[in-house]
C-alpha cells in the first residue's frame, strides 16, 4: 500500500483528527468536567499539524508516525511527571519511571471509581494518552497505508467501554465520529492512474449517505437494545446488592493543586446510634505524598485476615473507657448509593457485624469486602471508645509503628527543607509528641492567618505543601495534608485519613445523616501505646470542634463555630511563632496538566506549531490555486487523450510503457514515418507532458499548469502529426500498425 498525497492526505488526517475529538467528547458521561478535554483537544491539534507537515515533506509512511509517538511521549512526560523529576523541560530517567507509577495510578484509580469519576491527574494523563494514540494509529492506517477501514478500529477503544458498560453518550459525538469514519473510507484509497482526483461535488456526494448511515445506526441502536436478550448480557460494577440508582465513591486521587469540586448532597449514610460523638468515619489510610498527589499503594490490603467477632485494632488494644462509663456503643449503618471497596468504620476499636464476606487489613486498619461493594448494605459495629486524654497522650512512650519509615518519608522538592525548618520553628517549644503536634493543629487552625477556600491558588512550586503554607487558602485536604508532612519533618509518624465526618442528626430520635458534603480528610499521628489519633487542622467553620484531647480550650467542652479557632484565645495563640508570608513572585510558568512548563519553551513550541501551521496553509492555498488551475484538465485527462488521438492514427503502446518511454517512442515512430526531425517546440511540448503525467503520478510536489497549457501541448503534438503525417508514394492502405 502507498500513502496518499496532497490534498487527500490533509483531508484524511483532518477527518482523524475531527473522529478523535468527537470521541474525546464521548467520555464526558463518565468523567467530571475539567481541563483534562482542553488538553486533550490542544495534544490532538498538535499531532494534526505535525503528521501534516512532515507528509508534505517526507515520502517516508512511517517517519511521521514514529516521531509523533516519541514527541507525544516526550510531552506526557513533561507534562506529568516533570515535577517528580525535577525538570520540566528536559526528561529524566526518574520522570519517566514517575509516567509509569502515574500509569498505574490511573489503572487502579480507574478499577476504583464509578462513574461519573473525578478527573483526577492520573485520568486526565491517561485520557490525553489514549487520545493521542488513537489519532497517531488512524491516521497511519488511513494515510500512511491507506487502509480506511481499519482506521476506525482504534475509535473502538474510546467508545467500546462506554457503550458495553452502557452508558449514554453524546448522540451528536457519535453521528460526528461515524460520519468522519466513513467520510475516511472514500478518501484513504489509493487512486488509479485514470482516475480524477477528489473534487467538491465527491465529498458532497460522501457526506449524505455517511450522516445517513451514522443517523440509522442512533435510530436502531436503542430498537436493538429493547429486544429481547440484550439485557442479561453482564455489564461490570454492578456487585452483589447493586441497584439502578446512582453510584457515588470517594475520590482518592487527591491532588493538591486541583479546586474542590461541587459535592453531592445525597444521602450516602445513615446510622442510628445514642453515641454522643463519633468524630469520623473512615475508609481509607493513605501513606504516600509525591508533592503533589496522594497515592494508593499497589499492595493495600494484602496482610488482610478474614473478620471475625473480635475486635478490629492493628496492635494490642490500648486502655479502653471503663466498661461502666460505656452504654449503648452499637451503631446500626445503612449505605445508600455509596459504593466503596471498604466499610466506613470509626477510628476507634471496633468489632463489625456484616453480611457477605469481609477481611481486615491491619497495615491500614480497613475493612475491605472480599465478595460486594457498601452500596445497599446495613451493617452493625460496637464502638469501644479509647480513653484519650491530654496528659495520656503527653505521657505516651515506646516503639513506633510498624514499617515506621513509610509514615516519615517526605518527598523531596525544592522547598523540602524550608517546611521542614517551619515545623521545628513551630514546635520549638514543645516537651512532648502531643505538645508538637498541637502546636501544628493551632497553627493550621488559626482563621487569622489561614482560610478555609475550596478554590486553590495556582501552584507556584515543586511542593504544593509548601504552595499552600505561602497562599494559606484551602480545604481539608491541604490543611491535613500540611499537618501529616509537618509532623513528619517532626519525626512523628502520620498518615492520612478519608472518609466522612459524622454527619448532621436526622429525622428520627438518634438518627444522623451523612452526605457527600460530610467527604473529609484528616491527619492521624502515632502516639505509643495508643495507636493512631486523629488530629483536626481544618478550620472549624468546616469541621466543628477539634476532638475533646486535642481541644486547646479545655477536654469536653463544646466550642461554637464562630469561636473555635486559636486566635479567639491570646495567650494560647501568642506562644505559637507567626511566619511573614514571603512575597509571591510573579509567575513565568504557564500551568498545563499540573505542570509548570516555562514561559520561554511555551513561546518556542508556540512558535514551531505557528510555523507548521503557516507551512500547512502554504500547502493549502497552493493545492487549491492547483485545483483551480487544472480542473477542467489535469496531466492524467491530457494525456489519455493525446493516447487516444494517436491510437486513431496506429501509434499505440501498452500500460506498463512509462510516459517517458512513450514520448520518446512517439517522436521516433513519427521521425521515422516522415524520414524527418521534429522541431524543438513540438518536441519540449510532448515530454513536459509525459513529464506532468509522472509528476501527477509520482512526484510529491507537482508542477502548476496554467490554464490552456495543457491543451496547447496536445495541440502542438497533433499539428505536427496532422503536418508530417502525409502517406508516402509507395506506401499502401495496408502499412502495418506500429506498436511498443
Amino acid at each position: 500500500m502507498s500513502e496518499l498525497r496532497g490534498p487527500r492526505s490533509l483531508l484524511t488526517s483532518a477527518l482523524a483528527a475531527a473522529a478523535t475529538a468527537a470521541s474525546v467528547v464521548g467520555l464526558t458521561p463518565v468523567l467530571e468536567p475539567g481541563r483534562w478535554i482542553v488538553v486533550a483537544f490542544g495534544m490532538i491539534a498538535a499531532l494534526f499539524l505535525l503528521t501534516s507537515a512532515l507528509r508534505s515533506v517526507s515520502r517516508s509512511a512511517l517517519l511521521p508516525t514514529v516521531v509523533s509517538l516519541v514527541l507525544t511521549g516526550w510531552a506526557l512526560v513533561v507534562l506529568y511527571a516533570g515535577d517528580a523529576a525535577g525538570s520540566t523541560v528536559v526528561p529524566s530517567l526518574q520522570a519517566v519511571r514517575d509516567l509509569r507509577g502515574l500509569v498505574r495510578d490511573a489503572i487502579t484509580f480507574a478499577n476504583d471509581s464509578s462513574a461519573p469519576a473525578p478527573a483526577v491527574r492520573p485520568i486526565e494523563m491517561l485520557v490525553v494518552a489514549g487520545a493521542c494514540v488513537v489519532y497517531i494509529a488512524m491516521e497511519a492506517l488511513a494515510v500512511g497505508w491507506t487502509m480506511g477501514a481499519l482506521a476506525g478500529l482504534p475509535l473502538l477503544a474510546m467508545w467500546g467501554p462506554i457503550m458495553i458498560v452502557g452508558f449514554p453518550i453524546p448522540w451528536w459525538a457519535f453521528l460526528a465520529t461515524g460520519v468522519c469514519w466513513l467520510l475516511i473510507l472514500a478518501t484513504a484509497r489509493e487512486r488509479g492512474p485514470t482516475e480524477p482526483r477528489f473534487e467538491r461535488r465527491s465529498l458532497r456526494r460522501l457526506i449524505v449517505p455517511a450522516a445517513a448511515v451514522a443517523a440509522a445506526a442512533l435510530a436502531v441502536g436503542p430498537i436493538a437494545a429493547a429486544a429481547p436478550g440484550w439485557g442479561v448480557l453482564p455489564r461490570p460494577g454492578g456487585g452483589v446488592g447493586a441497584s439502578n440508582s446512582a453510584t457515588l465513591r470517594l475520590a482518592l486521587g487527591l491532588d493538591l493543586r486541583d479546586n474542590l469540586r461541587s459535592r453531592s448532597n445525597v444521602t450516602l449514610i445513615t446510622y442510628h446510634t445514642r453515641l454522643r460523638s463519633i468524630g469520623t468515619f473512615r475508609l481509607y489510610t493513605l501513606n504516600t505524598f509525591d508533592g503533589h498527589v496522594w497515592q494508593r499503594e499497589s499492595d493495600a490490603g494484602l496482610d488482610a485476615t478474614p473478620v471475625t467477632d473480635t475486635t478490629l485494632w492493628p496492635e494490642a488494644l490500648p486502655y479502653l473507657v471503663p466498661g461502666e462509663l460505656q452504654s449503648n456503643t452499637t451503631i446500626d449503618m445503612t449505605i445508600g448509593p455509596l459504593d466503596e471497596s471498604r466499610l466506613p468504620i470509626p477510628g476507634e476499636p471496633r468489632t463489625v457485624n456484616a453480611p457477605g464476606s469481609w477481611a481486615y487489613d491491619p497495615v491500614r486498619d480497613e475493612v475491605i469486602g472480599l465478595d460486594r461493594g457498601t452500596k445497599g448494605l446495613s451493617y452493625s459495629i460496637n464502638y469501644q471508645a479509647r480513653y484519650l486524654t491530654a496528659d495520656a497522650l503527653r505521657a505516651a512512650q515506646g516503639p513506633g509503628p510498624a514499617n515506621e519509615a513509610t509514615y516519615l518519608q517526605m518527598p523531596v522538592t525544592t522547598n523540602q527543607g524550608k517546611i521542614v525548618d517551619l515545623a521545628r520553628q513551630l514546635a520549638a517549644g514543645a516537651a512532648t509528641r502531643y505538645d508538637a503536634a498541637m502546636a501544628l493543629q493551632t497553627y493550621l487552625r488559626n482563621t487569622d492567618m489561614f482560610t478555609y477556600d475550596t478554590q486553590v491558588p495556582p501552584s507556584t512550586s515543586d511542593d504544593a505543601v509548601w504552595d499552600f503554607l505561602q497562599s494559606r487558602r484551602g480545604y481539608c485536604v491541604q490543611f491535613s495534608t500540611a499537618m501529616v508532612m509537618m509532623a513528619r519533618a517532626l519525626f512523628i509518624p502520620a498518615r492520612l485519613g478519608v472518609g466522612f465526618l459524622e454527619g448532621a442528626p436526622g429525622r428520627d430520635l438518634d438518627t444522623f445523616v451523612i452526605t457527600g458534603r460530610h467527604a473529609h480528610s484528616w491527619p492521624e499521628l502515632y502516639f505509643p501505646g495508643t495507636g493512631w489519633v486523629r488530629f483536626e487542622p481544618t478550620p472549624a467553620e468546616q469541621t466543628g470542634a477539634p476532638p475533646s484531647y486535642a481541644n486547646p480550650y479545655g477536654e469536653n467542652v463544646p466550642i461554637p463555630d464562630n469561636q473555635a479557632t486559636a486566635s479567639s484565645n491570646p495567650s494560647r495563640s501568642a506562644v505559637i511563632p507567626v511566619v511573614a508570608p514571603t512575597a509571591r513572585p510573579v509567575p513565568a510558568h504557564f500551568t498545563i496538566g499540573g505542570t509548570e512548563i516555562p514561559l520561554g519553551v511555551v513561546i518556542g513550541v508556540g512558535a514551531a506549531l505557528l510555523a507548521l501551521a503557516s507551512l500547512l496553509v502554504r500547502q493549502l492555498i497552493r493545492a487549491a490555486r492547483t485545483r483551480r488551475v487544472v480542473r477542467g484538465l489535469t496531466p492524467e485527462i491530457a494525456w489519455n487523450r493525446l493516447r487516444d488521438r494517436l491510437r486513431v492514427r496506429g501509434i499505440t503502446w501498452r500500460d506498463s510503457t512509462t510516459p517517458r518511454q512513450a514520448a520518446a517512442f512517439v517522436e521516433r515512430t513519427i521521425t521515422a514515418r516522415e524520414g524527418a526531425t521534429w522541431g524543438p517546440s513540438a518536441s519540449r511540448a510532448l515530454h513536459e507532458l509525459a513529464r506532468a503525467v509522472q509528476e501527477a503520478r509520482y512526484a510529491p510536489r507537482q508542477t502548476e499548469w496554467p490554464a490552456g497549457e495543457l491543451e496547447n501541448r496536445i495541440a502542438a503534438v497533433l499539428r505536427t502529426l496532422e503536418v508530417r503525417n502525409r502517406v508516402p508514394a509507395d506506401a499502401g492502405p495496408s502499412a502495418p500498425q506500429v506498436d511498443a
